[in-house]
């Protein structure tokens, strides 16, 4: 599943039709449709949409990236003498 099917299927949990949330969120019907065809959205498009069912997008760091960049190698490489 999409991001923009699962903020959809929110909304409908919410007794939101896609109109409503479009209404509610000021995104054009033919922007949600061309994205829900596409898989593809702006992130301001999202941020507005997610706001409408009363949600925010937050971005956290892949813990295991983070791990490697406070190792003491985090580019794995190995030296052989």
């Amino acid at each position: 599943m999409s991001l923009i099917t699962d903020i959809i299927t929110t909304a409908k949990a919410q007794g939101m039709s896609q109109k409503t949330l479009c209404l509610r969120t000021g995104v054009p019907e033919s922007t949600l449709s061309r994205a829900k065809k596409s898989g593809n959205c702006d992130l301001k498009t999202i941020e507005r949409l997610l706001s409408g069912i009363n949600s925010k997008v937050s971005i956290t760091p892949d813990d295991s990236y983070a791990d490697k960049m406070n190792s003491d190698n985090p580019f794995g490489l190995e030296f052989k003498l």
